[in-house]
Formats: C-alpha cells, structure tokens, sequence
C-alpha cells in the first residue's frame, strides 16, 4: 500500500491481511500534534457506523493515519446519483449517523465536519462516519475565516461560523444540513462564504 501526502490510499498492508485506507499529511508542527492526538482518540472509538482507525504514525516527513477500508461511495456520490433520496432512506441514513455521532459525542469527540463527502455508505446501505480524529485538526488548522475556526462552509454550524465554542450541538446542526440535503438533492444555503 503506498500513500502520499494529503491524499488516501487502499490497500493491503503485509502485517494485517486486511483491506484497509491510508491518508497522510505534512503540516506545520501545532497541526501535526492535533492530528496525532485527535486521530489516536478517533482510535479509540469503537462503532458500527464510525469508519475504524487502525494506526497512526510517522514515515519520513509524512504522518499517516492507517483506517478502515470501505468499499462503496459517498452519501454525497448517492445524492448525485439519485438527485434526492426517498423520506425513509434519508431518515434511515440520518439515525446511523446520529448513532455514531452520539458515540463519538459521549467519548468526548466532536467530529466538525459532517457533510455527505464524509460519510461512507457501505455496500450502498449502512452508513459509516469518516475522518473522525482528522477533522477537527484540519479544521483548526487549515480552515479559517477572518481568524476564526470554521468547518465546510455550506455544513458547518453558526457557532462554528462565529469562531466560538464548539459542541456536539455542531454536529447535529451539519446533520440536519445533510439531512436536508438528502431529501431536497439541494443545500439549504448556497452562498460560498459565511
């Protein structure tokens, strides 16, 4: 298996025998220590509807996190491809995602991210939860606007557009955008600034 920075890679890694992904980064010293922090607590969740972490480590100048491979699309592929999900395939696809994010949220996590590209559905069906652990650090890092921390900008939450605290009640507002998005195959806000 081989990654490159800022990018994702499948494959199978000698020592596990099992399929798996490979995303790496090269940043500036602060991100690198949110990255390996925030991915080794995303390791540690353990759910049906959170995409597995596996390791996460250093080659050379690129750190790496080692997940979960799963095989299938988007959710943001899906709406493309249908245009707008049906009500109870959207609610269906709403509570796996919920699920996941209560887990997180009672393990102390809060994802900062959520938007369709970020959720895996499995074998077109179960939903599964990415980028937990490296979310949150490319969004303090990388994502600012006027100074301030922001995530996606069509999915991110008015708090998150202010640049003030964020909680759990960040990831259900970009939920209820997604799911919105679901049912509608459009964004509720378009505008590409905040």
């Amino acid at each position: 298996m081989s990654c490159w920075n800022g990018s994702a890679a499948a494959g199978w890694p000698t020592s596990t025998k099992r399929r798996t992904a490979c995303s790496t980064v090269q940043s500036d010293e602060e991100f690198i220590e949110k990255f390996h922090r925030e991915a080794q607590a995303a390791a540690r969740l353990s759910h049906p509807n959170i995409v597995n972490i596996y390791d996460v480590g250093v080659s050379g100048d690129d750190h790496y996190i080692v997940m979960e491979y799963v095989p299938g699309r988007t959710l943001k592929e899906l709406i493309q491809q249908k245009g707008h999900l049906s009500p109870e395939e959207a609610l269906t696809i709403t509570g796996e995602i919920a699920e996941a994010l209560a887990h997180a949220h009672a393990h102390g996590l809060v994802h900062c991210d959520i938007k369709p590209h970020n959720i895996l559905m499995m074998n077109g069906q179960t939903a599964k939860v990415a980028d937990f652990g490296i979310a949150r650090a490319v969004t303090e890092s990388t994502m600012t606007y006027s100074g301030n921390v922001i995530g996606s900008v069509h999915y991110f939450s008015p708090e998150q557009a202010k640049g003030t605290m964020i909680t759990p009640k960040s990831d259900v507002y970009s939920l209820g955008v997604v799911l919105y998005e679901m049912l509608t195959g459009e964004l509720p806000f378009t505008s590409p600034s905040p």
